[in-house]
């Protein structure tokens, strides 16, 4: 008798859960990054502008 076995995916295989809150140097340069776009020093950029630029390089490749 055969046994069909389902593929393992790869997010199955990932055990550990990062605790992001807990690195202070991330959760720093995370506050500093917010500070700087709520200042308006940081402009961001809008989901056009990230849409345009992720089309622009796939017709580059």
């Amino acid at each position: 008798m055969r046994v069909a076995v389902a593929k393992e995916r790869p997010e199955d295989s990932v055990t550990k859960e990062l605790k992001w809150w807990k690195n202070k140097a991330f959760v720093k340069e995370l506050n500093r990054r917010c500070a700087d776009w709520e200042t308006g020093k940081d402009k961001g950029y809008t989901m056009e502008e990230i849409d345009a630029s992720i089309e622009q390089l796939k017709a580059q490749s």
